[in-house]
């Protein structure tokens, strides 16, 4: 794997998270265990009077991205200092004057998240460039919506459990979840995230 010899991605990777149409907010700092739970796209085999089988194809099913053990500061007002509670609770409802404050809110944002494996040791972002001669691995999810958000003391620790859902494609079909990889050629940045695009 990778242009240096890698035979597996280990110790560090970057997460990023986009709230739609707003700027990219870096995760990775706070983050400890990931879990990328694809939708199954299952299958059922109906019997049929000749003793075979029909093969009926299921829709793909919703996928969710668990984020567990994260360590993150309080609610913060810049780019780096951004907790998966405000986006739970509402990104536009934060109160920025100190002290800050967040509510519960009806309203959903949705975010799209990156998380980038790479030995490009100038990578600062999931969803930048991987330099060429530079091996990189991404997956990327589009309008997802953190449904679950869970604070937790722990062995004196205030830490936080997250979790993502989202649908496979949009209403027109269009895919929500990408995966790219390289090993020598590199990686385009993401684009904009915004109502008309999910990455490019």
């Amino acid at each position: 794997m990778g242009a240096t010899g890698k035979d597996v991605w280990d110790e560090t990777c970057l997460v990023t998270i986009t709230p739609i149409g707003g700027s990219d907010i870096e995760f990775a700092g706070r983050t400890k265990n990931i879990d990328v739970n694809t939708g199954t796209k299952d299958m059922e085999g109906m019997p049929v009077n000749s003793g075979g089988r029909a093969v009926r194809q299921k829709p793909e099913e919703d996928s969710e991205w668990n984020f567990s053990d994260c360590y993150f500061v309080g609610i913060q007002t810049t780019g780096t200092d951004i907790s998966p509670a405000q986006i739970f609770e509402d990104w536009s409802n934060v109160d920025r004057n100190d002290p800050r404050s967040v509510s519960a809110s009806r309203n959903r944002v949705k975010v799209r998240v990156a998380v980038l494996y790479t030995d490009d040791t100038t990578a600062d972002s999931a969803g930048g460039a991987v330099a060429g001669n530079s091996a990189g691995y991404r997956i990327v999810c589009a309008n997802a919506y953190i449904v679950e958000f869970k604070e937790k003391w722990d062995d004196g620790l205030l830490k936080a459990d997250f979790k993502l859902k989202f649908a496979p494609f949009d209403l027109a079909g269009n895919a929500n979840r990408k995966r790219e990889d390289t090993e020598t050629t590199g990686i385009s940045a993401l684009g904009s995230y915004t109502t008309s695009q999910n990455w490019d």
